[in-house]
């Protein structure tokens, strides 16, 4: 049995698929009553509105008739699809009753007779594909509505939590429900199932994956624009989504399935396809994010790095054990006041303080007496008096993103009592020394403390690009116990908080410019970014794969297809050959010349260890050409450095052409492609082939490429000593 549980187009998909894997089997095309007896014993659907329902009748009576020869709707007498419980008499052979209009978690109160009921009960799918609702009901609908309030009731009876409402739980709650033990689920859903942290979605997500073996899922987030456009569609209206596939069936301790992250491109633009890049893909244990929810966004923009890294930094002091070490006194962090809402209060005490407007919240410089403002009469919330006097951090909750910042977190430290809105948090400082006090504010400004809000944060990404309390509290706090990175750090946290961004031009002292300023504060921030890195012991690795999710990951977020990210790593036709010593030849290429340096180094002390040494070729064979490979070959410390062969370089400029024409591979869906990646491993060879993209060829990269490689050989040598194989051919993966 094979019902379907969603729009029109599953079911339609689902009839298809099925009429042709039956077509296969027999060799030939079905007759009529072998096409009938398909669509009645083998496909279902539900809809709480009538109208689905109907077009999804018509869709699939399209679909029957498309495989009747001759296709002639005069000559074929087409069944009744469509379930009426009035109907006074039911004929088998033509009521096929397999589609209903019901809400989908009180299916037994719509139909009275069953032999029907059963079709659409507990245990009666072996497979149910849909496309559940995403958010709350807009507008007069009266089935939005009843069939969000049946979905909550129904889940409350069969204790099933549910966070905030959302129907795409409830649904996965209702189709875990349909499915026999071992069927399986396609189903696009809303993101919030995976990112958000009250204890219900928590609670909801336990449920789910302690029930459920993850096959694959395709986070959509980045790419949503690409399947809503159009007038009704405004800013911030389109919903985040992803693709999930799972089967009913608790999963095993080594239980593993691939998550893809569909990113902005060009290409995606111009035809309004999304690419799905296998540099993209990771292979992700369900345990790992069953016990701890932050590995939907870690995997969404990173990897295994930075699982291991964010691992690293939780076994430092958090903010919070460091502010309040007894955690007796929650009210050190707090957001400021709400100045509209559905009641108003006099502001009374709040009076007492000037209000900062959030437009003149800076990162850097001085506050000035004249940004101040007075706070209205009356306001809905006061918020939190303890962080608007007494020294305090304040963090701004919004994620700076206009004049390219691409995701900065602005924080100001602050003694001087003022008040401001529920746009800031507060953390007041209270036994915290002033150097402390300066070295907080400079862990906050990091590189560091971006990259952990980034990979922690469930919100930024998503709708608002915010941060919460919660995720504050978390931050890895390091302190320094010596006097001379003490000096280093607060140095530059004092020069950053008094460096006046804003004025410059013709009439300052020193004429000094905008880009001038930029410069400084680039230079500065660069400094701080290296001494809080020396502060946390940062191995070159992390310190890579930190600057590459800033530079890269959010520029990508911010500009899509604008992003640097996507930028050429070599702009013109390369072919160029050496060894370590000979990376000046790519000097001009820094990207290149990283990527390089970076993958010997994970391979240097293996090599040196057999007396060997690995020579590296750079190809990219024309300017059409989309793709850059890297080979790394092995060879003898003592070998000769080959002259480069013509014949050889046109077999490459042949096989790049190739690569560059087939990378893009269809992925059962008409505007879903899959962008090739090629790691191959020979008994002599490391050959690489990438997009000429950036991002694909930094640091963090080249490590990534370099320990896959490694395993793969390992790998390939158990095999061949087990005696599993006679020979081990070159292996792609």
């Amino acid at each position: 049995m094979d019902p379907a549980c969603g729009s029109g187009i599953f079911l339609v998909e689902t009839f298809r698929r099925v009429v042709r894997h039956r077509m296969k089997q027999v060799g030939r095309r079905l007759r009529p009553n072998e096409l009938r007896k398909i669509l009645r014993d083998q496909i279902a659907g539900i809809d709480v509105n009538p109208e689905a329902v109907r077009v999804a009748a018509f869709s699939l009576y399209l679909a029957l008739l498309h495989y009747h020869e001759p296709r002639d709707i005069l000559q074929h007498k087409l069944p009744n699809l469509t379930y009426d419980k009035d109907r006074e008499e039911t004929d088998p052979a033509q009521h096929f009753d397999i589609l209903v209009s019901s809400d989908a978690f009180h299916i037994e109160h719509a139909i009275i007779q069953d032999d029907i009921r059963k079709r659409f009960g507990t245990g009666s799918a072996d497979v149910v594909v849909g496309n559940p609702p995403w958010g709350d009901p807009e507008g007069p609908n009266p089935h939005a509505t009843e069939g969000k309030s049946g979905a909550m009731r129904w889940c409350a009876a069969n204790t099933k939590s549910v966070g905030d409402k959302e129907l795409s739980q409830a649904f996965i709650h209702k189709t875990l429900d349909v499915l026999r033990d071992g069927g399986r689920a396609g189903l696009l859903v809303s993101t919030g199932v995976f990112f958000k942290r009250h204890e219900p979605s928590r609670l909801f997500r336990r449920q789910w994956l302690e029930a459920a073996t993850l096959e694959h899922v395709v986070n959509f987030a980045a790419v949503r624009d690409t399947f809503f456009s159009g007038p009704s569609h405004k800013d911030g209206a389109i919903a985040p989504f992803a693709s999930v596939i799972f089967e009913k069936q608790r999963p095993s301790r080594t239980s593993r399935f691939a998550y893809w992250s569909a990113k902005q491109t060009a290409f995606i633009e111009r035809v309004q396809a999304v690419i799905l890049s296998r540099a993209d893909v990771k292979l992700v244990r369900q345990g790992d994010v069953l016990n701890d929810d932050d590995l939907w966004k870690v995997y969404w923009w990173g990897g295994h790095s930075d699982h291991a890294l964010l691992g690293a930094l939780r076994l430092e002091t958090s903010l919070a054990e460091v502010v309040d070490p007894t955690s007796e006194h929650p009210e050190r962090f707090g957001r400021g006041y709400q100045p509209t809402g559905k009641t108003r209060l006099p502001s009374d005490w709040l009076k007492n303080y000037p209000e900062l407007p959030t437009k003149h919240f800076a990162r850097y410089g001085p506050i000035h007496p004249d940004d101040f403002v007075s706070v209205a009469v009356t306001v809905f919330r006061r918020g939190v008096r303890e962080v608007y006097e007494g020294t305090r951090l304040l963090i701004k909750r919004g994620i700076t993103e206009k004049d390219n910042a691409n995701g900065v977190i602005v924080a100001r430290l602050e003694s001087e009592p003022f008040c401001f809105r529920d746009s800031i948090h507060g953390v007041r400082l209270m036994g915290n020394a002033k150097t402390e006090s300066e070295i907080l504010l400079g862990i906050i400004w990091s590189s560091l403390t971006r990259y952990y809000l980034f990979i922690t944060s469930g919100t930024w990404g998503m709708w608002h690009h915010e941060i919460k309390r919660e995720t504050i509290e978390r931050i890895p706090v390091r302190l320094p116990s010596g006097p001379i990175l003490r000096k280093r750090i607060t140095e530059v946290v004092r020069e950053m908080r008094l460096y006046e961004t804003t004025q410059y031009g013709l009439f300052h002292p020193d004429r000094r410019t905008k880009e001038e300023v930029g410069r400084t504060l680039a230079k500065l921030e660069a400094e701080l970014d290296d001494a809080i890195f020396d502060l946390y012991e940062l191995t070159d690795a992390e310190r890579d794969l930190i600057r590459d999710m800033c530079n890269f990951g959010l520029d990508l977020l911010y500009r899509g297809m604008q992003s640097s990210a996507f930028a050429s790593v070599v702009r013109t036709p390369l072919s160029m050959s050496g060894r370590r010593n000979d990376l000046h030849r790519v000097a001009h290429i820094p990207e290149l010349h990283s990527y390089i340096d970076a993958f010997l180094d994970v391979w240097d002390s293996e090599l040196t260890r057999k007396a060997g040494q690995f020579r590296w070729w750079a190809i990219r064979p024309d300017d059409a050409s989309p793709m850059l490979a890297v080979v790394f070959s092995t060879e003898t410390p003592d070998a000769l450095l080959p002259k480069p062969r013509e014949s050889l370089q046109d077999a490459w400029h042949a096989v790049l052409r190739l690569l560059g024409k087939a990378s893009l591979q269809p992925y059962h869906a008409r505007r879903i492609f899959t962008d090739g990646m090629v790691r191959v491993v020979t008994e002599t060879d490391i050959v690489l082939i990438k997009r000429n993209e950036r991002r694909l060829w930094t640091r963090s990269a080249a490590r990534e490429d370099a320990e896959a490689t490694f395993h793969q050989i390992i790998r390939r040598r158990h095999a061949a000593e087990s005696g599993e194989v006679t020979s081990v051919p070159a292996q792609p993966f």
